[in-house]
Formats: structure tokens, sequence, C-alpha cells
């Protein structure tokens, strides 16, 4: 019998008085993957920093099975600006315990074709290539549940295609869960994600 990788039972999270996640219930599989629409400050982002804990909630109960294989990709990619790419592979594989964190890392960068930026710093990389960077540094912690934050708000139509297209050859290296959560149907639709919408700071089965 499985048992959900992740429980969320009654979650309620206000800043002030205004109220963003209300009674909000959700359960995910292990290697579940779904994607999460609403529009701008319906508590999207809340929701994963919630999950992550980076964010403290008022009630309900969040149960995590594997918080220290819970990786999150930030919509501003979250990169260490003083640390080469190879350095930011083998902190982040040590901070989750993982063994072999050089061989890791090599391989990794040479799966995702940036090994080319090994010894460089993320100031010096192209926004794709930090795209990838941000992606093999979750990789490298062997997650168990992805949080995708955004990831392609930022970028035009054809740069956002080249990054849908990053993720699925990223998902493809990986069997954890994922939960990605955007404004562009999309995305979701593109990537074959079952959608929820963040409604009323509830989520609502399409």
């Amino acid at each position: 019998m499985t048992h959900p990788i992740l429980n969320i039972q009654q979650l309620c999270k206000s800043f002030g008085e205004q109220s963003v996640l209300h009674g909000l219930d959700m359960q995910l599989e292990a290697g579940q993957r779904i994607a999460i629409l609403g529009e701008s400050g319906c508590g999207k982002s809340t929701l994963l920093r919630v999950i992550s804990g980076l964010e403290e909630y008022n009630s309900g109960q969040v149960t995590l099975e594997h918080p220290r294989r819970c990786l999150m990709v930030f919509q501003d990619l979250g990169l260490w600006p003083s640390h080469t790419s190879m350095q930011q592979l083998i902190m982040a594989a040590k901070a989750s315990k993982i063994d072999d964190a050089a061989a890791k890392a090599e391989r990794l960068l040479e799966q995702l074709q940036i090994f080319h930026i090994a010894d460089r710093k993320p100031a010096t990389l192209s926004g794709g290539e930090a795209r990838r960077l941000a992606f093999a540094r979750v990789l490298i912690c062997q997650p168990k549940l992805i949080l995708l934050d955004e990831a392609f708000s930022s970028l035009d139509a054809d740069n956002r295609q080249q990054g849908i297209e990053l993720l699925q050859e990223v998902l493809a290296l990986s069997s954890a869960a994922v939960i990605m959560v955007t404004h562009n149907q999309d995305d979701a639709t593109q990537l074959d994600f079952p959608i929820f919408d963040l409604v009323g700071g509830q989520l609502l089965a399409r």
C-alpha cells in the first residue's frame, strides 16, 4: 500500500489580515507530477515556500516524508554568486549527504551539456547555462520532490519553449515528484501535467 510523500491538511496561511491559503488539502504520491495554476498573488509561491519549510504557516498540518530531498528551483534561480558551477554542485550534494559529490557533479554537468562552465561563476553564464546549472544543483541532491516556482515567467516565447524542453530533459533524469506553479496554462499543457487551480486559498482539480 502506497502512502503520500506529501500530505497537507487544512493548511491556512495569512499575511496580516490577508488570508492567502485557507483550509487547503493536498496529497502527492511518489513520482507524481502536477501543475498549480493561479493569478499573481493568489498564494502559489507561498504554498511552495510552506512545503519547503521556508515559510511558517498559521494552522493545519504539512507532512513531508523526505524533507532533505525536497528541492526548490526559484524564479530567480538562486545561484550562489561567489561560487563556480562545480562548487555549487559539490556544496549542494554535501549538504544533502550525497557521497562521491565531485564525480556526480562532473557527470551531471556532462549530461546537461554544461561541463564547459564548471569553473565559471554565475555572473559569466548565459541565461540558458544558468538555468541548466540550477537544475543540475537540484538533481545532484537526488530529490524525491522538486518544487518549481514560475520557472519560465521571465522568458520570452522562444526562450520559454527552450526552458520547457530543458525541463523535459531534466525530468527524464529523475523519478522525483514535481509541483510546478505557474500562471501560464501552456506550460502545464506542454508538459502534460495534471492541472489544479488555486482559487480562494484552496486547490481545485480540473
